[in-house]
């Protein structure tokens, strides 16, 4: 299959520092279930490069992910920004949420699987890790979104981001040299286009 963005929800301010989405209703929809693809739950990441900082709103705006609900435990995989803090929810809320710990928002996130050990990263630092207590993404059934979280209850979106987005990435997981790599990389092609943060 062929994943391919669908920008929806209106408000979409594209221009040569990427793709701006107006914080209430737009979303970008990769068409991405994790259960059906190829990806394996204990070998996954997602990045997101954000070109604004600050906060976003309180309590929660989504770089990217999908979610089954709202109770707890629940099934979820997420970048976002919680007061203020950059979080992931890596397969399962609350057991497997990351923090920074650090204010702010720009920069180049990544959030990384490899087996049961889990880690958030900017701009290639590792800020935080851990082991897994979840077994994997095995109810996700729901598309992953950029710039929102995919509710698998209600298939809408929800938590929507205002950060512009410069680049953003579904796939294997990496190690650690594997993700400091993958940064440089990427901090180039932006510093070529003259976007870099």
């Amino acid at each position: 299959s062929a994943y391919r963005l669908q920008f929806l929800g209106g408000g979409w301010i594209h221009s040569s520092t990427g793709a701006k989405p107006n914080g209430t209703g737009s979303y970008a929809d990769t068409k991405l279930i994790p259960t059906s693809s190829a990806l394996s739950s204990g070998d996954t990441h997602m990045s997101y490069y954000n070109r604004s900082s600050g906060a976003f709103g309180d309590p929660a705006n989504v770089c990217m992910g999908c979610l089954t609900g709202f109770s707890s435990p629940d099934n979820r995989w997420l970048l976002q920004d919680y007061r203020g803090v950059m979080y992931t929810d890596h397969y399962q809320f609350p057991s497997n949420r990351l923090s920074s710990g650090i204010p702010g928002y720009n920069g180049f996130w990544l959030t990384n699987r490899l087996s049961t050990t889990v880690n958030l990263y900017r701009n290639g630092v590792s800020l935080a890790g851990g082991v897994a207590s979840a077994a994997g993404f095995s109810a996700l059934t729901a598309k992953i979104y950029i710039a929102a979280y995919n509710g698998i209850l209600t298939n809408n979106p929800g938590g929507n981001s205002s950060g512009e987005i410069a680049f953003a990435s579904i796939g294997l997981g990496f190690t650690s040299n594997d993700a400091v790599n993958f940064y440089t990389i990427v901090q180039n092609y932006q510093t070529a286009l003259g976007r870099q943060v």
